[in-house]
């Protein structure tokens, strides 16, 4: 149904939710490109509001609160409120194209280990299952 790309992660310790920004003392905004493979009726997802680091998964180890958040964006409004990330990523021009950012927040990271985390995307009732890996280091 689609191609997808673990485009970029960064380093990221808060979650806005439109009106307060949370704070925490580590966690990750993962950035998928996700291009559709034909005419499909609008994004679904399911949300993993977790992943794995060498196999442990990150919120079983935090001791104190954790939050994550997903939004998803067309080309022209990820250009409009993700310009940073946007600098950062190559999306092709004329494509249609979904970006879902997702953060997850909660207990200091390691400087390196190898990331797991599944993406749920689909359209409609029909969900894909990805897998992303990558190593922690490295990872600003």
């Amino acid at each position: 149904m689609s191609t997808t790309v673990l485009a970029l992660v960064e380093r990221q310790n808060f979650i806005f939710d439109g009106k307060q920004t949370y704070i925490y003392p580590d966690g990750l905004a993962f950035y998928f490109v996700i291009y559709p493979s034909g005419e499909n009726s609008p994004p679904s997802i399911k949300q993993y509001q977790n992943f794995t680091i060498n196999g442990e998964l990150y919120w079983q180890n935090a001791s104190g609160a954790y939050d994550s958040y997903t939004v998803i964006y067309n080309a022209r409004t990820f250009e409009e409120q993700e310009a940073a990330a946007r600098a950062k990523i190559n999306i092709r021009k004329n494509t249609p194209v979904f970006i879902q950012k997702t953060v997850i927040c909660g207990a200091p990271l390691p400087s390196q280990g190898i990331v797991t985390y599944p993406l749920f995307f689909g359209f409609g009732q029909t969900l894909e299952e990805f897998e992303f890996r990558f190593n922690l280091k490295g990872v600003e």
